[in-house]
């Protein structure tokens, strides 16, 4: 029985993390402006900037295949944000779930 768990373990430590594929994104609206279609997203100190030619969608898929994942945590992209902004200083800009 021992074999069949160690087994069933080894499986589960290939597995992608839990919501590897979830990606939130925020972006930034001023007072009173209309949401303007997304040219830069940022997460932690790198930024992303849409390509010409790039359709805002292809832009989301390529961040969201790019940006690094950690266990049981959710990338949150943000847009219009200054390069480095901070959601909790002095922690990383992924949220626990």
């Amino acid at each position: 029985m021992r074999e069949l768990e160690k087994r069933v373990e080894a499986l589960e430590a290939q597995q992608e993390p839990a919501g590897a594929t979830d990606v939130i994104i925020v972006g930034m609206v001023a007072p009173g402006e209309e949401p303007q279609e997304l040219q830069t997203l940022s997460h932690n100190d790198r930024v992303w900037h849409r390509q010409d030619g790039e359709t805002e969608d292809q832009f989301k898929e390529r961040v969201c295949r790019e940006v690094p994942r950690a266990r049981d945590c959710v990338p949150v992209l943000l847009s219009g944000a200054p390069s480095g902004t901070d959601l909790c200083p002095g922690q990383q800009a992924t949220w626990m779930l």
